[in-house]
């Protein structure tokens, strides 16, 4: 599958684009096109402007190989035969692309029998851990719209890091049962320091750093009726208990709250544990009104990662296939522990630059491993890869899936002409490439 076709003469307006340049997809985008060129992007914000206005009319190569040129059909030879020579490959990565490629990431992995991890073992394992062990209570952001009367962020700065979610989905729209937006919603922000959406909350509480464990759990006391130790509670939470019990009142007073939780919450002390514990206060909350939970994803298509991986293997990361089975392994197969204990002897990226992310003793073995990686003008690689794919960037030159964050699939549209293949394209022909080369051992 390579690049769609699209008529570079032509000078037109495309309404209706899905941005995929973080996991809001907001799908309201008008682009003005010229000369195969994207002059405005009207309603994209401050993030999603320069990834549709970027000049992309250099010409790249299809492939690097030790940083020269190459022919795409000289990259698939290298790659396969360096992925083909491995004894414990690893491919992670995977946010930031399509579901079509990750669906193609996870055929090459099981085809290679190597290990696949498909969130980087970062703050999404976190919450993905924690899933199965309590369930969750959930809805969609259409729901948050048009129902959510009380928005309570946890470890999570969407005015920073999500620029139209507040806009959109969760604050200022006006919903079917919320007539008059922003003014029939009340927002609560708990975190560790104030953030950009605090400043727009009617209600800040500053928990004590790695302290959200002990709150989530003084709330859970309080409901079921607990009598607490006011100074254990000031202690571990940095806030007094009568600041826990009035926000409890104010939150079962809610008609539909919403809890959306981020990384500052999954990565402080207890990680995952904290996954657990703010599912479980939402079941709780649920015996005095209606509550739902949403994990708020950065990255785009971090949810579609996890879900294809859930799929294809059962597992929605860290998945070792060598056996040509599946089988899981949180914390012994997420990419940072096997790199860690140096057990990788070869790497395929599929986007972006995650290795970026890694602690510093897998980053070290990580630079020194043979490396194959696809990459846009949007998602750096690693400089010292062995091949480098250039490849088209999705939403832009390259059709096709990606999921939201509230795990609702939409569709991306080629609206630029390009010369380069797409990541699907490449990872297929690698494939194919690799199957020939082990019937050939």
């Amino acid at each position: 599958m390579g690049s769609q076709k699209v008529d570079k003469a032509a000078n037109h307006v495309m309404q209706d684009v899905t941005c995929a340049c973080c996991a809001c997809l907001c799908d309201d985008i008008e682009l003005t096109i010229q000369n195969n060129r994207i002059v405005t992007a009207k309603n994209a914000c401050a993030e999603g402007q320069p990834r549709f206005l970027r000049d992309r009319g250099m010409a790249q190569p299809a492939c690097l190989i030790q940083g020269k040129p190459a022919s795409l059909e000289q990259g698939i030879e290298r790659a396969a035969q360096l992925l083909i020579a491995a004894n414990y490959p690893l491919v992670f990565g995977l946010r930031e692309t399509t579901i079509e490629a990750q669906r193609g990431a996870m055929s090459l992995a099981d085809t290679l029998g190597a290990i696949i991890d498909a969130t980087d073992g970062d703050y999404h394992s976190a919450s993905g851990l924690a899933f199965p062990k309590v369930g969750e209570s959930t809805c969609s952001l259409g729901e948050v719209k048009n129902r959510g009367d009380l928005i309570i962020f946890w470890g999570t700065d969407p005015a920073e890091t999500h620029p139209r979610h507040l806009e959109r989905y969760s604050l200022e729209p006006e919903g079917l049962f919320v007539p008059g937006g922003r003014t029939g919603r009340t927002c609560i922000v708990i975190d560790t320091t104030k953030t950009k959406t605090a400043a727009q909350a009617e209600s800040f509480v500053q928990v004590k750093p790695d302290g959200d464990f002990e709150a989530i759990w003084t709330l859970r006391a309080l409901l079921a009726g607990m009598e607490l130790d006011p100074a254990v509670v000031q202690a571990t939470t940095g806030q007094p208990l009568s600041v826990w019990q009035r926000l409890l009142e104010q939150v079962k007073q809610a008609k539909y709250g919403v809890i959306f939780f981020g990384a500052s919450l999954t990565n402080s002390r207890g990680q995952h544990l904290n996954g657990d514990a703010i599912r479980a206060l939402t079941r709780d909350l649920n015996a005095h009104t209606r509550f739902v939970c949403r994990f708020n994803r950065q990255l785009p298509n971090a949810s579609g990662a996890e879900n294809v991986s859930a799929w294809q293997t059962g597992y929605p990361f860290a998945v070792n296939l060598a056996r040509g089975y599946p089988r899981f392994g949180p914390g012994e197969y997420t990419a940072s522990e096997v790199l860690s204990r140096q057990e990788a002897d070869a790497a395929l990226i599929v986007s972006g630059d995650p290795a970026a992310h890694l602690p510093a003793a897998a980053r070290q073995h990580f630079v020194s491993l043979p490396t194959v990686a696809l990459q846009t003008l949007d998602t750096p690689s690693p400089r010292h890869a062995t091949v480098i794919f250039n490849v088209g960037a999705n939403g832009i030159e390259v059709p096709g899936t990606m999921y939201r964050l509230d795990d609702v699939p939409l569709p991306l549209r080629a609206v630029l002409a390009s010369s380069l293949p797409s990541d699907c394209h490449v990872l297929s022909r690698l494939e194919q490439r690799v199957k020939q080369l082990q019937t050939q051992k």
